[in-house]
């Protein structure tokens, strides 16, 4: 019984921060393309030690290329 104002405060906490939260805003299809690629070249970066430095170059170019256009 002495726990029982927890329990109904931590569920009306819960449900009203789930009421109140905003949904989040979706992305026009050009915005979302320009960050996935944007998360491949620093995936690329980051793994670049992983890799041999032509496979390195040859997908750095076509990262490059891939930007340009």
């Amino acid at each position: 019984m002495i726990n029982e104002p927890k329990v109904l405060t931590g569920i009306l906490r819960h449900y009203a921060t789930i009421l109140l939260a905003t949904t989040p805003k979706k992305q026009t299809l050009p915005a979302l393309r320009e960050q996935r690629s944007l998360l491949r070249g620093i995936n690329l970066r980051n793994n670049a030690p992983q890799i041999s430095p032509s496979s390195f170059a040859s997908r750095r170019n076509y990262l490059v290329s891939a930007y340009k256009d």
